[in-house]
């Protein structure tokens, strides 16, 4: 999987699939601030962010998923729960 992001003037991200290109070469992904609603303070903090959620797309197997605020920027993965016999 090879990813492609852009991070505009007003610090909104976009997600690009670049194997499995959409219509049009649309984004296959838009985050215009963190997932909680509040704005990134900075290009640098939303590049921090969408870094760690392609890491996590490439890696099912990461230890950590993009965060939900500044103030978890990152979380970790929850484990697969076992199933009941």
């Amino acid at each position: 999987m090879k990813y492609s992001y852009e991070i505009n003037e007003s610090n909104e991200i976009r997600v690009w699939d670049i194997e499995n290109p959409n219509e049009e070469n649309q984004p296959f992904f838009y985050q215009p601030n963190w997932p909680n609603g509040e704005q990134w303070s900075s290009k640098e903090e939303a590049e921090e962010w969408v870094l760690l959620f392609i890491a996590s797309l490439k890696n099912s197997k990461s230890e950590y998923l993009a965060g939900d605020s500044p103030e978890s920027p990152k979380k970790l993965r929850p484990q697969p729960k076992e199933k009941a016999i």
